[in-house]
């Protein structure tokens, strides 16, 4: 009796051994389920931007499944989506406030954030928009310019251009000369008989005027 007293009480050791590490185990996993309350994270592909401003939104929290979202993309109180990783587009100008709720079987957390900024759409012709502050909206103003044209009347002299017309060539016409004339030679000058009888009446009177002086 002795000897089985001291065998069952080392039976009972090595069973005591070899389930206490699961029960140590089980109370583990058991106290870190439920601790495991959901943490409400997000971020997003752009912050800023002009509208019509299209967002997507990236879940990151934790927490155990499974988890529910509630999003509100103007934190305006009502839920816009319940999609894990949502993304919506913004069609006016200004600031927005976002919130995601997170709840699982544990309890819930939320997280705000509010660095959605959506700009007025860029005026034809310009390429920056205004940078808005805080609790600040943008009002879009539409100026229409007039541009006119004047046209002022100069009088000025007019210019005449005259065009002097170019003479015309006439065909060369050849001409052929036949027996040429040639050019008169000078010949001597032979008296003339009145001018003969003159010289000899000179002479005659010339000598009797002389034989009368005598």
């Amino acid at each position: 009796m002795k000897y089985a007293r001291i065998i069952s009480l080392l039976v009972g050791l090595v069973i005591l051994t070899m389930v206490l590490p699961g029960v140590v185990s089980a109370q583990s996993i058991s106290s870190s389920v439920i601790n495991t309350t959901p943490k409400a994270q997000f971020t997003s592909n752009t912050t800023q931007g002009q509208s019509p401003l299209t967002v997507q939104f990236i879940d990151q929290s934790t927490g155990t499944a499974p988890l529910t979202y509630a999003w509100d993309f103007n934190n305006d109180g009502s839920t816009d989506s319940t999609v894990k990783s949502p993304s919506f587009t913004y069609l006016t100008a200004g600031h927005y406030t976002v919130k995601l709720t997170v709840t699982n079987a544990d309890g819930s957390d939320s997280e705000t954030t509010t660095t959605i900024t959506v700009l007025s759409p860029l005026a034809p012709g310009t390429t920056t928009s205004p940078t808005l502050t805080p609790n600040q909206t943008t009002t879009t103003t539409t100026t229409t310019v007039q541009t006119s044209v004047l046209t002022t009347a100069t009088t000025a002299p007019i210019a005449t251009t005259y065009t002097t017309p170019i003479p015309t060539r006439s065909p060369t016409t050849n001409v052929t000369v036949k027996n040429p004339t040639p050019w008169p030679t000078d010949t001597p000058t032979q008296p003339s008989p009145l001018g003969i009888e003159i010289g000899i009446i000179a002479i005659i009177g010339a000598a009797l005027l002389i034989m009368k002086r005598k």
